[in-house]
């Protein structure tokens, strides 16, 4: 006899899997924040489902891989907050979003 949570794990994790990369692909490409924030729930969502459905709703295993998926996701924001910066120094993008960099090229044959 098959097992329910053997063909939960066949069936969905794969379109889990998309969920997770399809919402945080709108939120990375989105400018508007209510898609922003409708991508990243989206992703939050398929991925706590596919949590559930892998560690088979037990505790321990669950809090394990809740903690190591905090830890990466962790080290990515850094990662990711620490290229915004380099690129803001280098005149790349700015906390308001993209900017074009041949704009301050521009003013400083200007003299500005």
């Amino acid at each position: 006899m098959i097992d329910i949570l053997d063909m939960m794990q066949r069936a969905h994790l794969p379109l889990l899997a998309v969920a997770i990369v399809a919402g945080l692909g709108v939120a990375a490409a989105s400018r508007d924040l209510g898609k922003r924030l409708l991508g990243v729930c989206v992703a939050a969502l398929a991925g706590v489902t596919e949590l559930a459905v892998l560690t088979r709703h037990d505790p321990a295993l669950a809090s394990g891989a809740l903690a190591a998926c905090v830890m990466v996701l962790g080290g990515a924001a850094q990662g990711v907050a620490l290229l915004v910066r380099v690129r803001e120094d280098f005149g790349g993008v700015d906390a308001g979003g993209l900017r074009v960099a041949e704009l301050s090229d521009d003013r400083a044959e200007r003299g500005e």
